[in-house]
């Protein structure tokens, strides 16, 4: 679950790649949108849980000075898992379509690409990002 907030795109705080990656090594794993999602919390399985500050991002992992606790309590485990499904049914479950681009060397899908734009064409009507130098930014 992840905030596919697109400032989150621009100033690299969300590495799509990061998502394509995990998607390719862990097999079953969803990405679902949830709008204004803040929170960090993550499952390693049934057994541990870890509720913290930190973004899995290099800044999150290595340069922040973040705070966080690791809960292996089943019972907690399992209270944490059954929010974080709730919160996921909330959320969008971002289709693994057919491959129709390919990035440096990560494929992308026709309906990733096409909610990419759908948030483009919002954020340029918005007034939020501009084209300068055949690039987008913010404005």
């Amino acid at each position: 679950m992840t905030n596919l907030y697109p400032d989150s795109l621009i100033d690299g705080s969300l590495d799509i790649g990061a998502l394509v990656w995990l998607c390719e090594q862990v097999p079953g794993t969803t990405v679902r949108h949830l709008r204004y999602l803040h929170a960090k919390a993550y499952l390693a399985d049934e057994h541990t849980a870890i509720v913290t500050s930190a973004n899995l991002t290099n800044g999150g992992l290595c340069r922040n000075r973040e705070l966080g606790v690791a809960i292996t309590d089943p019972e907690g485990v399992r209270d944490i898992a059954d929010d974080l499904r709730e919160y996921g049914n909330l959320g969008v479950l971002v289709p693994d379509d057919e491959v129709d681009r390919v990035i440096g060397g990560r494929a992308f899908g026709k309906r990733w690409k096409h909610d990419i734009r759908n948030a483009q064409q919002q954020l340029k009507r918005d007034g939020s990002i501009v084209l300068q130098n055949r690039k987008w930014g913010l404005a």
